[in-house]
């Protein structure tokens, strides 16, 4: 009854099953139903009932869908929510979070192949936001980072195999206290030198692996200028 973290990865259990567990552990502060094929909007209409729960992971979950993203959003005291390859949550599932869960410092949002800019319109309400993962996000485009500039809490972004290009690192450079950025695969180019050179003052760790089109040259320039406090990372294909 007082039990407060419970980790069911790979674990098929939903339906009544779930339910029964969920009113039998009314403490539950954090949950992980990880890789649980089984997990429905239903089940996730059960969980809404956890009000102490701080911790929710239902990612790799190929039947949640914005319906049981709208019973999440009754977890107003979520700190952490991971929603990776949930791929029939959409931007407005997305919105839903956003407008709902701001206490949410954590979120992570990989492979959401249906999201786009819009669907990250409204994340500057998650004010208390600390860290945000997208990845093979293809419909997040620069401007989606002007919205990502107003979370002046975030210190670690990820952004991977998205659109972003030169000109959504421009609108990057007002996180104040952004240490960690991972930009892999994004068309960067010569053009985001200046860009890097000012967010590299306070970043601890920069990836921006398979951007081919950043020259060699401005890498060098780089790693002399931050190198000495950061830690890079820039892998290419060639």
């Amino acid at each position: 009854k007082h039990l407060r973290q419970l980790e069911l990865r790979f674990l098929p259990i939903a339906g009544d099953d779930l339910r029964r567990l969920v009113d039998a552990l009314p403490e539950l502060e954090h949950l992980d139903l990880c890789f649980n094929r089984q997990l429905t909007d239903s089940d996730l209409e059960s969980i809404s009932t956890l009000k102490h729960l701080n911790h929710l992971d239902v990612a790799f979950n190929k039947h949640v869908t914005d319906a049981g993203v709208e019973h999440i959003c009754a977890l107003g005291q979520l700190t952490f929510l991971r929603l990776q390859q949930c791929k029939l949550v959409t931007d407005d599932g997305l919105r839903a979070v956003c407008t709902a869960l701001g206490n949410l410092e954590e979120f992570d949002i990989h492979d959401l192949e249906s999201i786009t800019n819009v669907g990250l319109g409204d994340i500057s309400k998650l004010t208390k936001l600390r860290s945000l993962k997208l990845y093979g996000c293809e419909g997040i485009t620069a401007d989606s980072m002007r919205f990502v500039a107003r979370c002046p809490n975030i210190e670690d972004l990820i952004i991977n195999f998205c659109n972003v290009g030169d000109a959504g690192i421009a609108h990057l450079v007002s996180l104040k206290k952004l240490t960690k950025l991972s930009m892999i695969s994004n068309d960067i180019t010569s053009a985001s030198l200046p860009h890097l050179l000012s967010l590299g003052m306070k970043l601890k760790d920069l990836n921006m692996s398979y951007n081919d089109a950043f020259p060699t040259e401005e890498e060098n320039q780089l790693r002399e200028a931050i190198g000495g406090q950061c830690s890079i990372e820039m892998r290419r294909t060639n």
